[in-house]
C-alpha cells in the first residue's frame, strides 16, 4: 500500500510539474490559452483533493459572486456577445472559486532554470539573429499583435547590431518585452523563495540571467520589479546584511556594462530613462482611466463594472493596460473592494512566502495580472502553492 501512495504521489508531482511548465509555454491565442487556464485549476485541484480537506475562502465565495453578478448583468444588457467571454467567466471562476486549488509541492530549482533559459534564449535568438531558432519561435509562439516594433521581420533588420540592439526591445517567445518580464520576474520571484536557504554564491547565474533577460527587454518597470524583489527578499529571510554588498556588486557590473555600450553606441539604453517611463507609462495609463471614469454615469456600471473590456470602445479608448484600471471597469467599485480585501487576507497571514510573492502585484500599477489569461493562472497557481504551504504548518 505505502508503494502504491509514493508512485500515486510521484504522479501527481510529475503533473505538477508539466503543469507549471505549461503555464509559461501555453498557446498565445487568447481563446485557446483562456481554455486552458480555465481548466488547469480543476485539473489541480483534483489531483490534490486526496492531501487536504477544501474549505472555500469567503473572500473567495464574495469574489465569485460579484463576477457572476456582473456577466449576468451584463449579458442581459446585450453587451456581451463573444465566445471568449464565457471562457473568462470560466478561468476567473475557477481560480477564485477553487483557491487555494494545489497542494503545496515544493518547486525544483532546475524547473526554474529551465523556464528562464528557454525564455532568455529567445530574446537572444532574436537580438543576434539566429535564423534557425527565430523560425522555431514564431511558428510554436507566433506573434498576433500589431505593434511592428514586435515582429520578427523588423527585429531581424538590425540582428547583431550593438547599435540596433541597444535601441530595441526583446519579448523572446512572448513577442511583447513587457510580457516576457512578467514571467521573468515571477521565476526569480520563486526562485529567491524556493533558494533562499542557499548561498549567494549559488544563486548568482540565476539573478544574472534574470537581470540580462529584463536588460535585453528595456523594461523600466521590470528593472525597478526586480531589485525590489530581491532587496525585500534578503529583507525577509533576515538576511539584511547582506542586502548592501550584493546590491552593490549588482549595480557595479551593470554600470560597467552600460558605460561600456554607451561607449560604442553613443547611446543610452532606455530602460535607465526612467522619467519618461513614468510620464509615457503609468501617466499615460492614469489618463486613459480618468478618459472613462469622466464619462462613467451608470450607478450599475460603477458598482459593478463590464465584466469584459469589450466595450471599453464606447468610451473612446482602445485599453487601460493596468490592473486596478481594468479590475474597477471590468467588477466595478464593490469588485475592486473585494479583491484587494482578498489580497489583504493573504497578507494578514504574515507568511513570509506569501507576503514576498505577493510583491508580483507590483506590476498592477503599470500591467495587468488577473487580466491576462496566462498571468492570471501562474500568480494565482504559485499564490495557491504556498497559501496551501501555510495552511500545512497551522
Amino acid at each position: 500500500m505505502s508503494v502504491l501512495i509514493k508512485d500515486n504521489t510521484n504522479k501527481h508531482k510529475a503533473l505538477f510539474y508539466i503543469i507549471l511548465l505549461l503555464s509559461f509555454f501555453m498557446p498565445h491565442s487568447s481563446v485557446i490559452g483562456q481554455s486552458i487556464a480555465g481548466v488547469l485549476p480543476f485539473v489541480l485541484f483534483i489531483i490534490s483533493w486526496r492531501y487536504r480537506r477544501f474549505k472555500l475562502n469567503n473572500y473567495s465565495l464574495a469574489i465569485l459572486l460579484i463576477i457572476i453578478t456582473s456577466f449576468t448583468i451584463n449579458v442581459i444588457a446585450g453587451e456581451i456577445n463573444e465566445f471568449k467571454d464565457f471562457f473568462r467567466l470560466l478561468s476567473f471562476c475557477s481560480l477564485f472559486l477553487l483557491f487555494p486549488f494545489t497542494h503545496y509541492f515544493k518547486v525544483p530549482l532546475v524547473l526554474l532554470y529551465i523556464a528562464l533559459g528557454f525564455i532568455f534564449i529567445s530574446q537572444i535568438a532574436y537580438a543576434v539573429g539566429v535564423n534557425p531558432l527565430v523560425v522555431f519561435f514564431d511558428t510554436y509562439f507566433p506573434y498576433e499583435g500589431e505593434t511592428v516594433g514586435f515582429t520578427s521581420d523588423f527585429l531581424q533588420k538590425g540582428a547583431g547590431e550593438i547599435d540596433f540592439v541597444t535601441k530595441r526591445r526583446y519579448g523572446g517567445i512572448y513577442h511583447n518585452p513587457n510580457q516576457a518580464v512578467k514571467y521573468v520576474s515571477v521565476l526569480f520571484l520563486v526562485y529567491l523563495i524556493e533558494a533562499h536557504k542557499k548561498k549567494l554564491i549559488t544563486q548568482l547565474p540565476f539573478i544574472i540571467m534574470s537581470l540580462s533577460s529584463v536588460l535585453l527587454s528595456g523594461s523600466r518597470t521590470g528593472f525597478i520589479v526586480i531589485f525590489v524583489l530581491w532587496g525585500t527578499s534578503l529583507v525577509i529571510y533576515n538576511k539584511i546584511y547582506r542586502i548592501v554588498l550584493p546590491l552593490l556588486i549588482g549595480f557595479f557590473f551593470m554600470s560597467i556594462l552600460i558605460f561600456t555600450i554607451s561607449n560604442q553606441t553613443s547611446s543610452n539604453l532606455r530602460i535607465f530613462d526612467v522619467v519618461s517611463g513614468f510620464d509615457g507609462s503609468i501617466g499615460t495609463k492614469m489618463d486613459w482611466f480618468l478618459i472613462f471614469f469622466s464619462q462613467l454615469e451608470s450607478p450599475i456600471k460603477f458598482l459593478f463594472g463590464h465584466f469584459s473590456t469589450g466595450s471599453i470602445y464606447n468610451y473612446g479608448l482602445i485599453l487601460l493596460d493596468s490592473e486596478w484600471g481594468e479590475l474597477f471597469y471590468c467588477f466595478g467599485f464593490v469588485g475592486f473592494i473585494l479583491v484587494g480585501n482578498f489580497y489583504l487576507s493573504l497578507y494578514r497571514t504574515e507568511d513570509k512566502n506569501i507576503r514576498l510573492f505577493l510583491l508580483i502585484l507590483l506590476w498592477g500599477v503599470s500591467s495587468t495580472i488577473l487580466f491576462s489569461f496566462r498571468m492570471s493562472f501562474i500568480f494565482m497557481f504559485f499564490l495557491s502553492n504556498y497559501y496551501s504551504l501555510y495552511l500545512s504548518k497551522k
